[in-house]
């Protein structure tokens, strides 16, 4: 292989555009995934969920918390108050909606979270995700990195990819499609047992009468997207089996320009033409769509989104195959992600709360839970956040995502980029560190966190909490589950805040490994002596 460099510029400052309200351009994305790029290559990856996030310390994302939301109400809302219709809180109401002032402890998401624990299903190892990681293109160079990648991708544990496959690529013009970059692609993860979830990703150029319309810009007509997806469906018929609508559309900066918060109202009436049209391409595949980032910072949060998203088009989330067969989103914490995935408090939403809160919506609108999937989350190693919490986090994230129900399961991202330890800290949320020399790449501790997670996830599903109420006590921080593989029933536990505190399995045989599958302890004289903190300790007995 050759020297690696980067093709794809940094971003823009985000602290730049929030002071000029407008988009960073296309070449404005730092994320080069599993280390650099050959030259001639085109790293493919889920998208690193940028909305919106210029925390300066001050955290600037807080203007939208800082006191009242304007609104088209009949009076200005007290500071006690929100804009909001039917309980959700609206950043920016539509023509027709009939907003009230509404006390802030009433509004969906100001309850404290619940976990509604989701036993069964597919087996944790195989909901494992990595959004990102695979280069498209073709060429020596290309494909010497793409074999890099899948053996990273491999050590690992990964069987399943969230890869952009990009409309204006494919399409450049009307009509004339081109899948040379993306079938390598496709074919080599294939070939090492990889499955690939396509995003069908963005707009075109040309399907826009925008003058400064860009690959972020919806087309004009979804009509025009909605062949796009038929078409990319039945070239991939056989080889591709699941697709995700579109990307994170509430950061409208970013992914549905030149709105800021994007358009629930068009976003689903492109989704209403898009899911059938993908089940014509290919009538066995999954479709989901949503990808929404949870947190309302200064875009409108998912929240908001899917609340206008369910008012304008409730029928996206018809049964199949009329609507789609999932609803993803992300949960990140707020920007740059610093804090626990179970934190409920200080402006931060558990997991299981924005669960709780996505469910809050459908039930206004009479909609049944689909079943949900997580799309992206991450945590970089920057900051207060160093490689070992990172770890403890990505294994608390997925195992508490496995056992809400959530598939596929994906982390953001394979490794670290060239502005690594940069903010802000978007090149930090790899399980590999960055290298851009042709020798291995150093794992973090969140690799070998994952690579365990593969390991004794396998054939293994969550049964529910564990028996013991000492060690499963979410209210009080305290988390333990159950989960039944072949080889016999397993448990994990781990605290919130840091605490620690000894368990005692009866057991002759029983042994206990850390987050990252290190054996730390083995049954002695009939007794497993286990210590639980914040970082996650497994055992079976």
């Amino acid at each position: 292989m050759g020297d690696w460099h980067p093709s794809v510029p940094l971003r823009c400052a985000l602290l730049v555009w929030v002071a000029s309200v407008q988009a960073c351009g296309d070449d404005a994305r730092a994320h080069t995934d599993a280390a650099a790029v050959a030259p001639d290559a085109t790293t493919d990856g889920g998208t690193p969920s940028d909305v919106g996030r210029p925390d300066t310390g001050a955290d600037a994302a807080d203007a939208v918390d800082a006191g009242p939301v304007a609104c088209r109400t009949d009076r200005a809302c007290a500071a006690s108050e929100r804009c909001a219709t039917q309980g959700v809180h609206e950043i920016e109401t539509e023509d027709d909606d009939r907003a009230s002032c509404t006390p802030i402890d009433a509004l969906v998401g100001s309850a404290p979270a619940t976990w509604r624990w989701t036993t069964g299903g597919r087996a944790l190892a195989d909901r494992l995700c990595f959004a990102g990681g695979l280069a498209r293109g073709a060429g020596p160079s290309v494909d010497a990195l793409r074999e890099r990648q899948i053996t990273l991708i491999g050590e690992a544990g990964v069987r399943l990819l969230r890869l952009d496959l990009p409309w204006a690529e494919i399409e450049p013009e009307r009509g004339v499609h081109d899948y040379s970059a993306l079938d390598p692609m496709v074919d080599r993860a294939r070939d090492a047992g990889i499955e690939v979830l396509g995003i069908l990703a963005y707009g075109a150029p040309w399907a826009s009468s925008d003058p400064a319309a860009d690959r972020f810009y919806p087309p004009d007509d979804p009509a025009d997207f909605a062949e796009f997806a038929r078409a990319t469906a039945e070239h991939f018929d056989g080889r591709i089996a699941r697709y995700e609508i579109w990307n994170e559309p509430n950061a409208g900066y970013r992914f549905w320009r030149p709105t800021l918060h994007g358009d629930a109202r068009a976003f689903g009436a492109l989704v209403g033409l898009a899911t059938p049209a993908v089940r014509e391409g290919c009538p066995d595949c999954t479709v989901m769509a949503g990808g929404f980032f949870f947190h309302e910072m200064i875009i409108n949060g998912a929240v908001e989104f899917l609340h206008d998203l369910l008012a304008a088009a409730p029928e996206v989330l018809a049964p199949p195959p009329r609507g789609l067969d999932a609803l993803s989103f992300h949960p990140y914490p707020r920007y740059p992600p610093r804090v626990a995935p179970e934190l409920d408090a200080d402006g931060e939403r558990a997991m299981g709360g924005m669960l709780d809160d996505l469910r809050a919506v459908l039930a206004l609108h009479g909609i049944d839970d689909p079943p949900f999937a997580m799309t992206e989350v991450g945590w970089p190693s920057y900051g207060d956040v160093d490689e070992a919490t990172q770890a403890d986090w990505l294994a608390r994230s997925l195992l508490l995502g496995a056992a809400l129900g959530m598939d596929p399961l994906c982390w953001f991202n394979v490794a670290d980029g060239p502005a690594h330890g940069r903010f802000p800290p978007e090149d930090d949320f790899g399980v590999y560190r960055f290298d851009s020399e042709n020798g291995p790449i150093d794992p973090k501790p969140a690799r070998d966190a994952l690579a365990w997670l593969a390991r004794i996830g396998a054939g293994a599903t969550f049964v529910g909490p564990a028996d013991d109420t000492g060690l499963h006590a979410p209210d009080e921080g305290r988390f333990a589950l159950d989960f039944d593989a072949p080889e016999g029933r397993w448990t994990v536990a781990w605290t919130l805040d840091g605490t620690r505190y000894e368990t005692h399995v009866t057991s002759d045989t029983g042994v206990a490994h850390d987050v990252t599958g290190r054996e730390i302890a083995r049954a002695s004289g009939g007794e497993l002596v286990v210590e639980v903190s914040s970082s996650p300790v497994y055992w079976s007995d």
